[in-house]
């Protein structure tokens, strides 16, 4: 059984890395890594990018993304001390639809 990084962040998660697309299939190619995920912080911008580097090495791309869930509703701004704004989620994508939806 071979390890699989689902959470990862790459330049595009803006103040949390700089780890570029390139750099990251390098990285998985010489950890002979079948499948590698990226989870870039609230966004999807370097997708594509990642699915074409990956499937031009033979590795297997996870898309996905760290998102941030509300405590309550979405609508309410007022901060209560002693609680989190909100809660981080990584959401991965199964197939075509899950990636869409």
């Amino acid at each position: 059984m071979s390890w699989i990084p689902l959470h990862v962040h790459s330049q595009y998660s803006l103040l949390d890395s700089t780890l570029s697309i390139k750099r990251l299939v390098a990285k998985a190619e010489e950890f002979s890594l079948s499948n590698v995920a990226l989870t870039d912080h609230g966004n999807l911008f370097g997708a594509v990018e990642f699915y074409q580097a990956c499937k031009k090495s033979g590795i297997q791309p996870i898309l996905g993304a760290e998102l941030w869930v509300a405590p309550g509703s979405r609508k309410e701004k007022k901060r209560i001390a002693g609680h989190p704004a909100g809660y981080p989620i990584v959401l991965l994508a199964k197939d075509l639809t899950g990636y869409h939806n």
